[in-house]
């Protein structure tokens, strides 16, 4: 799969949702206004598999709106509250994520040297590595794949508000001595 047309260059966004809003530079935006929220669950899980159907004809496609943008929406659509699919369907975008991501990754280990000699190409494979990188952060964010263990610092918080917490008298006895 050969690449050369330059695409937008993929920023990361501070928010999420900073990707919705138009830019005048070069940076990727979400163009389309194609929400699928509120959409028959059926006519959904049709798009996804043409999304997977055109990520499995090539990685570099996720660049095209229909593709990026509808992923986009769909994850949106998985803001904790707002869980209106299947598990089944919300299971089928990191499948479809991590196939082309395959892909990606198997062809940027193929075309390194081509680096110096076509860095458009390269730089569009920067670029589709990092639209994947962010659909997965989002998802993961949006679903319940959220922090399984806290962090360090929630710990420290955690153990300070046990140890400053003062013992609790019953009936004027202090319940940590025995009767």
């Amino acid at each position: 799969i050969f690449v050369t047309q330059k695409m937008s260059d993929f920023i990361f966004p501070f928010r999420f949702d900073d990707l919705l809003e138009e830019t005048t530079d070069t940076r990727y935006y979400v163009q389309s206004k194609d929400n699928v929220d509120g959409v028959d669950e059926r006519r959904v899980e049709e798009r996804l598999e043409n999304i997977e159907r055109d990520l499995n004809d090539s990685w570099a496609k996720i660049r095209e709106p229909k593709n990026f943008d509808t992923l986009y929406y769909f994850i949106k659509c998985l803001e904790p509250g707002k869980e209106n699919f299947s598990p089944r369907l919300i299971q089928f975008v990191p499948e479809i994520l991590i196939q082309a991501m395959g892909k990606l990754l198997k062809e940027i280990g193929t075309n390194v040297a081509r680096d110096y000699r076509e860095p458009e190409f390269m730089e569009n494979m920067r670029n589709a590595f990092k639209m994947y990188l962010f659909l997965f952060i989002y998802y993961m964010n949006n679903t319940h794949i959220k922090k399984a263990k806290l962090t360090l610092n929630d710990q420290i918080q955690e153990m300070s508000q046990l140890n400053n917490k003062k013992p609790k008298k019953k009936r004027g006895k202090d319940i940590n001595k025995d009767n």
